[in-house]
């Protein structure tokens, strides 16, 4: 299983673009993938979304840095050297919105699959099978778990002020191994103590 995440300038795949993308093969966490792009010519940046992955305008205009078409190549080498291409991560549906998007805009092929797992439904579940009643936004008339309250809810007290995408991928691969084995995956959170166990 592939646990990804991606950081954007805003939430339209057809507007806006990619600026890193982190991945952790789930049964071989040492197995990592982190690349950072340069964005593509006429992509929309909000301020917002830079407020949250912490790049400035000028990271994402280097350029020095590579191409969206040469970090999804290196996605795809990196990716056939995982057992299981299955994509995982919290709301995996936007990162895989936009990298079907960001794909078919390189001309690149496209090399995962459509199933997915998504750490929403996992943290769903689990409280509702430990009688939690799961958290609901009234006003929108949803529920309400964001990876904030996926990372609290296996024990992860994280503090960050910007998001990291490979940070966040190891975090939410680290979440899953919680969820489905009761057990952490990487050492560096070993000490942090699962709340049901």
């Amino acid at each position: 299983m592939i646990v990804i995440d991606i950081e954007t300038t805003g939430t339209d795949p057809d507007i806006h673009a990619i600026v890193s993308i982190g991945a952790v093969e789930l049964e071989n966490p040492s197995n990592d993938f982190y690349a950072e792009c340069s964005i593509w010519d006429g992509a929309k940046v909000e301020a917002e979304a830079l407020n949250i992955n912490g790049f400035t305008f000028g990271d994402i205009t280097d350029p020095s840095k590579q191409t969206l078409q040469i970090a999804l190549e290196g996605l795809s080498t990196w990716i056939d050297t995982c057992r299981d291409k299955t994509l995982a991560g919290h709301n995996v549906g936007f990162d895989m919105n936009f990298l079907a998007s960001h794909y078919k805009r390189c001309g690149l092929q496209n090399p995962f699959p459509k199933r997915t797992i998504d750490t929403h439904s996992l943290v769903y579940q689990h409280m509702i099978h430990r009688d939690i009643t799961p958290p609901h936004d009234e006003k929108r008339k949803r529920s309400d778990i964001t990876s904030d309250t996926v990372f609290s809810y296996v024990g992860l007290t994280t503090v960050r002020t910007t998001h990291n995408a490979l940070e966040d991928a190891m975090l939410t691969a680290e979440a899953i191994s919680r969820l489905l084995w009761s057990k952490p995956l990487f050492d560096q959170y070993k000490n942090n103590l699962i709340p049901w166990m």
